[in-house]
């Protein structure tokens, strides 16, 4: 009994210093507390909007992803932020030219064409696939649509909305696809995973204008696809700007500010920059004090290169000012519903050890009471969703948020905003004219609901606050991954490094006994020596990876070197 008595006591204090270490607080608002009620400028929102849609494709590693950042630099500088712009590199498959020739009578005529996303690392780069053009009517959208059609050795169009019956065209032994789309076409994010093969299959897929493709088109034509599409090592910027306050410690603000999409050329992202652009008008109006703590705002990019801007961000500031930084607040909006969400956890690792979680609740319960009792209210929505489950989300609707870096290295972090994405986010139909033209589209009143809401709790944690939010950062938990891609010269004997390679690495949750899947993946090009480096890697206690090699040079044709699946294959 007396040792029963003392295990009692040692777990019972156990408990006393874990709840004393992430708050000192029962997890109440102070005595008497009045929040503020301040409004976000739904036209200031919309103009930045309007100006960071133009920006098109913006692209983490296109030009005019660097000129968005470039213009948020701008703005958060003349609100008397000190403004950096972080360089750093991303892989990405950049497209220079592509076009659709179709011999007609009077001659060859060109059509303005758009590649898709590779199939894995090998994009429909070609100087010229040439066939018969053959147009096949879908009604079923599978192999039904090509009874007693011979599509062997033919380049085959059909419409983009034609579900997965292209790929029964590369079944039966068609050369290529040239989709058709047009102004009603409608895109979704499922269009990113089903529009291309997951394997390193050479398959050059367009997408042309429907009329311009039909004013033309006779059948038994012939036609010739080109593709100027290849992976290549650009770079891209994360946008920091910082507010000095009274003290060095910080609270950061965050999102992103790039968008992606299934035809890269094709990406204005206009609900991808809802948050970006709702940000800018915060910054403005945070900027008229200095606050308690120091205030950082992070536009990142490289958002869908597996959070590569959080993650080359915290890298590059493991040493310095991570150790200042003691909460990460990000702003995730999408214009299909003004009702909230927040959100303690994402899908690029679905779950973390227990003190990932427990040190965001003080501040999440705190939001939850202010969201329920003063904002939903004030403002007229709903919170919906306050305890996401990653596990039981779809594959095709994940949430990714780059505050889950933060939280890898033990920074605690929340997003608030939308509980889920319009289905057209990231596609060739997420546009500025789109998001102000459609009824069931509303960027400015999520702007002004939860935008505002965004920044009076984000005013909240910087003057507010009633304990000190303690330092957890843990700089032991920053990995990188670092290879070599070689081959195995038989006549010397030797390995020998293969330059210009593309590895792709597969990121696989462990924690909590989660299935073994696939949660986030990278790709990156090595460089002359056939080496490559990935900044800020989940630890080995929460991820395992699987690391999978190859080489496409030259870019035209089937990949020159593929993955030994032997002993190393997985890292």
């Amino acid at each position: 009994m007396r040792i029963r008595n003392k295990l009692v006591i040692i777990l019972l204090l156990s408990v006393f210093i874990l709840s004393s270490l992430y708050s000192t607080s029962t997890y109440a608002l102070p005595p008497n507390y009045e929040p503020p009620k301040l409004n976000v400028n739904v036209n200031n929102v919309l103009e930045h909007l309007r100006k960071l849609s133009s920006f098109a494709p913006r692209i983490s590693g296109y030009p005019q992803c660097e000129e968005a950042a470039k213009y948020i630099a701008d703005v958060l500088s003349s609100y008397g932020y000190n403004v950096t712009l972080e360089k750093f590199n991303v892989t990405v498959p950049y497209e220079q030219h592509s076009e659709l020739v179709l011999y007609t009578q009077t001659g060859a005529q060109v059509i303005k064409a758009y590649a898709l996303l590779p199939n894995t690392i090998e994009t429909s780069y070609t100087n010229g696939l040439e066939g018969e053009v053959i147009y096949v009517e879908t009604k079923y959208g599978d192999l039904r649509d090509f009874e007693g059609i011979d599509v062997k050795d033919k380049i085959v169009a059909l419409k983009w909305d034609s579900e997965k019956a292209w790929r029964w065209a590369a079944y039966l032994g068609a050369k290529g696809i040239i989709f058709l789309i047009n102004n009603q076409t409608r895109f979704t994010e499922y269009d990113n995973y089903w529009k291309r093969f997951w394997v390193p299959i050479d398959f050059p897929r367009i997408a042309v204008n429907e009329e311009d493709f039909f004013k033309l088109y006779q059948p038994g034509m012939q036609g010739k696809i080109v593709v100027k599409m290849e992976y290549v090592i650009r770079p891209s910027y994360n946008v920091i700007a910082t507010l000095p306050g009274e003290r060095k410690e910080a609270i950061m603000a965050i999102t992103h500010y790039d968008t992606w999409s299934a035809i890269p050329a094709l990406a204005q992202g206009a609900d991808d920059a809802l948050s970006a652009a709702t940000l800018l008008e915060i910054a403005r109006i945070a900027a008229a004090k200095k606050h308690r703590y120091t205030l950082i705002f992070g536009f990142f990019s490289g958002y869908r290169q597996a959070l590569q801007g959080a993650r080359e961000f915290v890298y590059k500031h493991k040493d310095d000012l991570l150790n200042d930084i003691r909460f990460v607040f990000e702003l995730s909006l999408s214009s299909s519903s003004a009702n909230a969400g927040i959100f303690n956890r994402g899908n690029f690792q679905s779950y973390y050890p227990l003190d990932y979680d427990q040190a965001t609740f003080a501040v999440r319960q705190d939001f939850i009471k202010l969201v329920n009792e003063t904002y939903s209210k004030h403002y007229g929505f709903k919170l919906i969703l306050w305890d996401y489950s990653p596990t039981q989300a779809e594959v095709l609707r994940l949430r990714y948020f780059d505050f889950e870096i933060f939280e890898m290295v033990k920074i605690p972090g929340i997003a608030f905003g939308s509980p889920a994405i319009w289905e057209g986010t990231a596609t060739p139909q997420d546009t500025y004219e789109t998001l102000t033209s459609r009824k069931d589209l509303k960027p400015g009143e999520v702007a002004e609901k939860l935008g505002s809401t965004y920044l009076n709790l984000l005013l909240y944690l910087l003057d507010d606050y009633p304990d000190d939010i303690l330092k957890l950062y843990a700089p032991g938990r920053v990995r990188t991954l670092e290879g070599k891609v070689v081959f195995f010269n038989e006549s010397e004997g030797v390995y020998k490094p293969v330059p210009n390679s593309i590895v792709i690495v597969f990121g696989m949750s462990t924690a909590r006994q989660l299935p073994f899947f696939v949660r986030h993946y990278f790709v990156v090009k090595t460089d002359s020596n056939g080496t490559y480096v990935i900044h800020t890697i989940a630890p080995s206690d929460i991820a395992t990876y699987a690391i999978f090699p190859f080489n496409d040079e030259p870019p035209e044709g089937p990949v020159k070197y593929a993955i030994d699946f032997g002993t190393y294959m997985r890292g």
